[in-house]
C-alpha cells in the first residue's frame, strides 16, 4: 500500500504542477492555458498529491512510543491502561492488581 501512496501521490503532483502551470499560462498551447480554473484544480491535486506522500512516507510508530501517554477513559486505573474499554467493562483483560469500577 505504501507504494501505491507513493506512486500515486508523485503522479498527483507532476499532474498538478503541469496543470498550475498551464493556468497561469507558464506552458502555453493547450485549451487550459491562461484559465486559472485550472490553476486551481492543479494547485488542489498538488496538495493532495503531497498529502499523499506524507501518509505514505510517516514513521508507523504508536502514541506511547512517540512520548505521549496512552489514552484511556477518565477515571480507569493506569493497571488497566493497556487494555481495550470493551475489555474493561467485560472483566477479560486481566489486572495487576485489585480494581473495583467507580
Amino acid at each position: 500500500m505504501k507504494i501505491v501512496f507513493n506512486i500515486v501521490g508523485v503522479l498527483f503532483m507532476l499532474l498538478g504542477s503541469v496543470w498550475v502551470l498551464q493556468g497561469i499560462n507558464v506552458l502555453p498551447g493547450s485549451f487550459m492555458s491562461g484559465q486559472m480554473r485550472w490553476a486551481v484544480r492543479g494547485g488542489i491535486l498538488l496538495c493532495a498529491g503531497i498529502v499523499a506522500l506524507v501518509l505514505a512516507n510517516r514513521n508507523g510508530t504508536s502514541r506511547s512510543d512517540r512520548g505521549f501517554p496512552a489514552m484511556r477513559p477518565a477515571g480507569i486505573p493506569a493497571a488497566h491502561a493497556g487494555c481495550g474499554i470493551f475489555e474493561i467493562y467485560l472483566w477479560s483483560c486481566p489486572p495487576s492488581r485489585p480494581w473495583s469500577p467507580p
